[in-house]
């Protein structure tokens, strides 16, 4: 998860699931499989027609080893990989249920950020799930983990175990500690990168005495014990509802976050969307779409022929070189300032 200050706007990020092609897979049914039978994959354009699907052995494999078992007869395969997909989406979306709840947090005030090769074909399918409203899928999703590795500041964790009851003797001594973490965390910062601006966060993982877990609580550097235990107490109430103020506090572990803000390139210049209008329309085939239990007629757009400002609807499935986004028959899309395509999922 991360949030936005933008807008306001908060995210909860999606990768997809572990996928891959019969040819490197062999004899097991894939999720790849189960996308290219039920048209969401073009076989002969994979990878922008670098790899070919072998859709005969996708066939076989999931009506062996699937339908056939279960004693599917009419729309074997269909059935097969609808199920397959049905799987995977529910463990995508229970997961993303279950961290965003344990967090405090509710997905239906989130976007959903897609992302990944496999991301974008299951993204609107999870937020009618969740009942989330939007869908983000940023520009070269195959490669925004790595993008993302070359653009983020280096961050260094320094933590050490430090089990005290909160109160002002003690807070005294997590401050002396806090200190030398943050020489430690800037010290190797500057030995790792070199030169440059050093800024430090503070937080530490605080629980009720008597308790086994623990939570994370921003420390300003001007806190008195008062304010720490303000902090805790209101954390643990949006987490978990409710809160104990007369239960002693201990602080378990601290945590220096020491990031060194380095120059970044204008990820504005690196959009590959234009703001003229090119013809992005490549055609059309039958998807199955799970909401509606059927195959559509769907439109197919090149994405890199899709303007700033383009507006779109669904069925549709927008290709590009690593992965292909799905829209519903009931969505709208937009293409963003940064070549992002934002889905609007809330019909």
């Amino acid at each position: 998860f991360f949030s936005s200050r933008r807008r306001h706007t908060r995210y909860i990020s999606v990768t997809g699931v572990q996928t891959c092609a019969l040819p490197i897979c062999g004899s097991e049914p894939t999720v790849t499989d189960a996308n290219l039978l039920l048209g969401r994959l073009d076989a002969e354009n994979f990878l922008g027609g670098e790899m070919t699907l072998e859709v005969a052995s996708g066939r076989d494999v999931l009506t062996r080893r699937i339908a056939e078992p279960l004693g599917y007869s009419d729309d074997a395969v269909t059935q097969a990989a609808k199920g397959i997909l049905t799987i995977a989406n529910l463990t995508m979306s229970s997961i993303i249920k279950k961290i965003s709840i344990s967090r405090g947090y509710d997905p239906r005030d989130f976007a959903l950020f897609c992302y990944g090769g496999g991301g974008p074909l299951h993204g609107t399918e999870l937020a009618r799930a969740l009942k989330i409203p939007r869908v983000i899928v940023p520009p070269e999703p195959g490669n925004f983990s790595a993008v993302g590795m070359l653009l983020a500041d280096p961050r260094l964790d320094t933590a050490q175990t430090f089990v005290v009851r909160l109160n002002p003797e003690s807070l005294a001594e997590v401050v002396t500690v806090f200190s030398e973490l943050e020489s430690q965390g800037r010290a190797m910062l500057l030995r790792e990168f070199g030169e440059g601006s050093i800024t430090v966060q503070r937080e530490a993982e605080m629980r009720y005495k008597g308790q086994h877990h623990s939570i994370k609580v921003a420390i300003e550097e001007a806190d008195d014990a008062a304010a720490v235990r303000a902090r805790f107490d209101q954390e643990y109430m949006r987490r978990y509802g409710h809160s104990n103020a007369a239960a002693d506090v201990e602080i378990v572990v601290l945590h220096s976050l020491a990031t060194l803000h380095m120059k970044r390139p204008d990820i504005a210049r690196l959009a590959r969307s234009s703001d003229v209008q090119k013809n992005p329309e490549i055609g059309s085939r039958p998807i199955f779409f799970l909401e509606e239990d059927k195959f559509l007629p769907t439109q197919i757009y090149d994405r890199y022929a899709l303007g700033r400002g383009f507006k779109g609807h669904g069925p549709a499935l927008i290709v590009e070189y690593g992965s292909s986004t799905l829209v519903g028959p009931r969505d709208t899309f937009t293409v963003g300032g940064l070549g992002e395509i934002d889905i609007d999922c809330s019909r």
